[in-house]
């Protein structure tokens, strides 16, 4: 006699015994934990995937790029809030991943993970933010959360994905690390922590005041022609035969004597000719 099974009731059964097992796993959904040491990540407890590790990101064939260079373990260094460019990518497939960045000396490194900006649109995006609200455990259909200092970025689903982009704007100066977890399968994974230097923008070149040149004023030059006109000289015009003025002589009537005795004796003469006058009617 066979057995009913019934399919529901074993699947949630499944996933109850998956979310009250003890320990961080990483799940379909998002990794299930956002803590790192120079292993890798923090899995605890019957995780699956504890000791599953498989070496460095190149031991699987993965790499890091940050704005198309490939990054290494020496480090590579970042401008305090210019967006960059990353995607993790390798020779075969993978399913799951997990990217941490944290500061070296407890810097605030919290929002330097996007799963895209304005600037940098990505046509389909694959990975998902991770809460940065105190560390914890994740589960089936919730992603792991980040330490309130920490920034943290999984995937959303176990599709096998070629590649994962995502934006790196790291706010705060200083040393820092970009932790990197690729995960193929469940006994299969790689690891590699990348240091960087966190550096401030260069300071803008001064830009020098432009010279003020004031406007001379024209200097007004009077014109002085080759040939000057003149200003005529006006000559009076004298006659060939210039017009005498009349002399005026004085008519001596009946032959009366004109004694000239001169300027003084002018009145005498006078006298003389009217007392001849006066002679002559009484003859």
């Amino acid at each position: 006699m066979g057995v009913s099974i019934d399919v529901f009731t074993v699947a949630v059964a499944i996933t109850v015994a998956a979310v009250l097992a003890p320990g961080a796993t990483a799940w379909s959904t998002g990794a299930g934990t956002c803590v790192t040491t120079e292993e890798g990540p923090l899995f605890t407890g019957t995780a699956p995937h504890l000791n599953q590790g498989k070496g460095a990101l190149d031991d699987g064939g993965f790499e890091l790029t940050i704005e198309g260079a490939g990054v290494t373990t020496d480090g590579t260094t970042l401008t305090s809030g210019e967006e960059v460019f990353a995607t993790i990518s390798g020779s075969k497939a993978f399913k799951g991943f997990l990217v941490v960045v944290s500061g070296e000396n407890d810097q605030n490194l919290s929002g330097s993970l996007f799963t895209e900006t304005q600037a940098n649109p990505i046509e389909s995006p694959v990975a998902q933010l991770m809460e940065s609200t105190g560390a914890e455990n994740g589960q089936f259909g919730f992603p792991a959360k980040c330490a309130e200092d920490v920034s943290g970025i999984t995937h959303q689903d176990n599709k096998e994905k070629e590649k994962a982009e995502f934006v790196v704007s790291v706010k705060v100066g200083g040393e820092a690390k970009i932790d990197v977890t690729v995960m193929v399968s469940v006994n299969e994974w790689y690891f590699s922590r990348y240091p960087l230097e966190i550096v401030a923008p260069p300071s803008p070149s001064p830009t020098s005041a432009p010279t003020a040149n004031p406007t001379e004023v024209p200097t007004i030059t009077p014109t002085i022609s080759a040939n000057p006109t003149e200003v005529p000289t006006i000559t009076p015009t004298i006659s060939a035969n210039p017009t005498e003025v009349p002399t005026i002589t004085p008519t001596n009537p009946s032959g009366a004597t004109m004694i000239n005795l001169g300027c003084k004796g002018g009145l005498l003469s006078l006298a003389v000719i009217v007392a001849s006058n006066i002679f002559t009617l009484m003859s």
